[in-house]
């Protein structure tokens, strides 16, 4: 409607002026030359009924289409508002979905280097095998930051709770350990060499193993959220 007002603009101040001052303009002429000849064209009494009744069918006519006009568009811009709003919210939600589904696998992809980690700290020559887990964590913590922020406070506290223990128990328990200054050989070992050395390896891989487990074993629930949000989305 709006569009078409636009487009037709000059049309329609012609027939708006046509109505209000042509027309009322003709006639009074026409009474004129009426009254000039004597023709009889009615009392004055005739002629205010007669200007009452015109102006009151012109303004019967003019408002009901301003009104329509106005609440026409004022539909519309109400229609078009709150489909914007419908589209952000779903852009919103499949967002979430998405950085729900990288956290999960992030934290797949934590495990694998954990577990690697561990193994490397019993392999020849590897000087320190923390620097993929150190990597793995902050990177995983970078998933839940993105995820917390396209999603409120209460719907993301369990997922940012989950980093929370992941990150508590990394920075107690392994954050901490030095890296290996020097290489190890399992011949050595054998030899009954650096015996105190092996000890702390084992203990490190044991640290490692838990906390490989306790992520693992947190991607359930991480599945579980991200099953009831994908419910939401299709709902």
């Amino acid at each position: 409607m709006k569009e078409w007002i636009k487009g037709h603009k000059s049309i329609l101040i012609i027939g708006v002026v046509i109505v209000i001052f042509v027309i009322p303009s003709l006639i009074n002429i026409g009474i004129g030359v009426a009254g000039y000849f004597d023709f009889g064209v009615g009392s004055d009494g005739d002629w205010v009924n007669f200007w009452g009744s015109y102006l009151s069918s012109l303004m019967g006519v003019i408002g009901p289409i301003i009104f329509t006009i106005y609440y026409t568009q004022t539909q519309i811009k109400t229609q078009v508002k709150a489909g914007r709003q419908a589209q952000v919210q779903a852009y919103l939600k499949q967002e979430r979905l998405i950085a729900l589904n990288e956290y999960e696998k992030e934290m797949l992809d934590a495990v694998d280097k954990i577990n690697d980690a561990g193994r490397n700290l019993l392999a020849d020559n590897v000087l320190n095998p923390y620097d993929p887990v150190d990597a793995a964590i902050e990177s995983l913590q970078n998933r839940c930051n993105k995820y917390a922020l396209l999603t409120s406070d209460d719907d993301s506290k369990d997922v940012v709770e989950i980093q929370s223990e992941i990150q508590k128990y990394y920075s107690k328990n392994i954050s901490g350990f030095v890296p290996i200054q020097e290489t190890m050989s399992l011949d050595d070992i054998e030899d009954g060499l650096e015996t105190n050395d092996f000890a702390n390896r084992i203990s490190h891989r044991n640290e490692l193993d838990e906390l490989a487990k306790f992520i693992l074993n947190e991607v359930s629930r991480v599945k579980k959220i991200f099953e009831s949000l994908y419910q939401d989305e299709v709902e």
